[in-house]
């Protein structure tokens, strides 16, 4: 076995190590942040934390999955690959987002005055990030439809190397 599987199959483990840690704080955190709904930065973090859940899980995985169980995820199916792509663009813009909510929230609250106690009560707050959500769901549903394709009919290609004269014919199945 060589420096580098050895090397990768370490990088695996510590990898599924990390989603463990990273799904149960993530967890953690969504459970103490929803407790405090009367607050619209927790609300946010609260949503901030499920995304991050999809986020931790999807990312890692084709690489553990290949280096430990030769099982690559992009090979299976399209739709699994388009089902991962999705949640890995969604859950990434959605987080980015959020965090972009909680930022102009606080600029907010320190600029005018009663912000949250007036203009944004905790129920704008739900609504607002979860037509976040749902606008984001909409933005990247063009995934299922439009990337990659399956072929039912048989391709030829054509391969011509000039350096011996050969010209070979493939049909991929």
């Amino acid at each position: 076995m060589s420096v580098f599987l050895i090397i990768l199959k370490i990088l695996s483990v510590l990898a599924i190590l990390i989603i463990i840690f990273g799904v149960l704080t993530s967890l953690l955190s969504f459970y103490l942040c929803y407790r405090i709904k009367n607050n619209a930065t927790f609300i946010f973090l609260s949503y901030l934390s499920l995304a991050s859940i999809f986020t931790l899980y999807k990312f890692p995985m084709n690489g553990i999955m290949s280096t430990l169980f030769k099982v690559d995820y992009l090979h299976i199916n399209v739709y699994e690959c388009k089902i991962g792509i999705f949640l890995q663009y969604t859950s990434l813009e959605t987080c980015a987002w959020i965090l972009v909510l909680i930022s102009v929230e606080q600029y907010l609250c320190v600029k005018v005055q009663h912000w949250r106690t007036i203009h944004f009560k905790p129920k704008r707050a739900y609504i607002t990030v979860s037509c976040l959500v749902l606008f984001f769901i909409a933005l990247n549903f063009n995934i299922f439809f439009t990337f990659g394709f399956e072929v039912d009919y048989p391709i030829e290609v054509i391969k011509n190397s000039t350096e011996f004269n050969i010209t070979q014919n493939f049909t991929i199945e």
